[in-house]
C-alpha cells in the first residue's frame, strides 16, 4: 500500500517537475514610426492617432494573448529626443507608441538592429525608460532577458551580425554560456534586404549560436522573409520579415510571419511557422498584421520558406 502512494505521489509531481510548456511566439521588424521625411498620408503615426494603440497587434491577438511570452523586433527608438544620425532612411517613433506594445501582449522586444541608434545613444537611453515605464523587456544591445515562466526559465539573446566576427561569436558562446536558462532564443540582426535564402555569414552565426546552447535561432532584417533550417535539432528561421512596419507604406511583398514554439526545463518541445501578411487590406500597408488564412496563400509561403 506504501508503495502504492508513493507511486502516486511521484506520477502526481511529475507536471510540476518537467515543467508545464511554456509558449513563446515571435514575430519580425516593427518600426512604430516612419522615417524622417517620409511623406505624409498613411503614415504610422497618423493611422495610430485614428484607430488607436489596440490596432497595431490587433489582428493577431489570438496568438499574442493566448501565448505566455511575445518577441519582436523594435526597429528604431521610440523617444522625442531628435534624429542625429546621418544616414538615408532614419527612423523613430513617438514614446506614446509603446501603448501598441503592451495593447498588443507583446513582453520583450529587441532591441540589436541598425535603427536603433537613429537618435544616438541618448535617444537609446530613453527608449530603454519608455519599455521600462510601460513593462515591455528587452534584449539585445548588451541587455539580456530572462523570466521563469511556471518553473521554466526562458532567456532572450539580440545581436547584430553584420559579419562572422570572431569576435562576435566568443561573445555570443560567453553570453549563452553565463546564462542557466532551460531554453535560449537567440535573434540576429543580418543578411541582405530583399533576398529569399539566407547567406555564409547568417549560417556560420546560426551555427555557432546552436553549437553554444540555442534553443531557437530567428532572424529580422531582410525585409522579406527567408528560408527555415534545422541545425543538430535547433530550427533557424533566418529572416520572419516585416510585421509592423511603419517605415514603407507600401511593400511589394507583404509576406509575413508568426514562429511558435513551445518550451519546457528539457528545453525545445515543438515549434510552428504561422503565416501572415503585414497588412490586413492587400493595396497598402494599414500596420496591422494578420493570419493568413486561405489554404493555398498558407502553403505558398510556407514553400517559399522551405517548409
Amino acid at each position: 500500500m506504501k508503495n502504492v502512494l508513493l507511486l502516486l505521489l511521484v506520477l502526481m509531481a511529475a507536471p510540476a517537475l518537467a515543467g508545464e510548456p511554456v509558449t513563446v511566439t515571435m514575430a519580425g521588424d516593427c518600426t512604430l514610426g516612419e522615417f524622417k521625411g517620409q511623406s505624409p498620408g498613411g503614415l504610422f503615426r497618423e493611422v495610430f492617432r485614428q484607430k488607436g494603440p489596440k490596432w497595431p497587434f490587433g489582428g493577431v491577438g489570438e496568438y499574442f494573448r493566448t501565448d505566455d511570452l511575445t518577441f519582436v523586433n523594435l526597429e528604431g527608438p521610440l523617444t522625442s529626443i531628435p534624429q542625429k544620425v546621418v544616414k538615408k532612411f532614419p527612423i523613430k517613433g513617438d514614446p506614446a507608441h509603446v501603448q501598441a506594445l503592451v495593447e498588443g501582449s507583446v513582453e520583450v522586444v529587441n532591441l540589436s538592429n541598425n535603427h536603433i541608434l537613429d537618435c544616438g545613444r541618448d535617444g537609446l537611453a530613453d527608449t530603454l525608460r519608455v519599455l521600462s515605464r510601460a513593462g515591455i523587456a528587452y534584449a539585445g544591445e548588451g541587455h539580456v532577458y530572462e523570466t521563469t515562466v511556471r518553473g521554466v526559465t526562458i532567456a532572450f539573446f539580440g545581436y547584430n551580425g553584420w559579419s562572422a566576427d570572431p569576435g562576435l561569436i566568443a561573445r555570443i558562446r560567453r553570453d549563452l554560456a553565463a546564462s542557466r536558462a532551460h531554453a535560449k532564443i537567440v535573434e540576429f540582426h543580418w543578411g541582405v534586404e530583399r533576398t529569399y535564402r539566407h547567406n555564409a555569414v547568417q549560417e556560420r552565426l546560426a551555427h555557432a549560436a546552436a553549437d553554444a546552447g540555442a534553443a531557437f535561432v530567428v532572424g529580422a532584417h531582410p525585409h522579406v522573409v527567408q528560408d527555415v533550417q534545422v541545425y543538430k535539432g535547433v530550427p533557424i528561421v533566418y529572416s520572419m520579415g516585416n510585421f509592423v512596419f511603419g517605415a514603407n507604406k507600401n511593400p511589394a511583398d507583404k509576406d509575413s510571419m508568426l514562429v511558435r514554439a513551445r518550451f519546457t526545463r528539457g528545453g525545445l518541445l515543438d515549434w510552428q511557422v504561422i503565416p501572415a501578411r503585414l497588412s490586413s487590406v492587400p493595396h497598402t500597408n494599414d500596420y496591422r498584421p494578420v493570419i493568413v488564412k486561405d489554404e493555398r496563400e498558407r502553403q505558398r509561403i510556407l514553400r517559399k520558406v522551405g517548409l
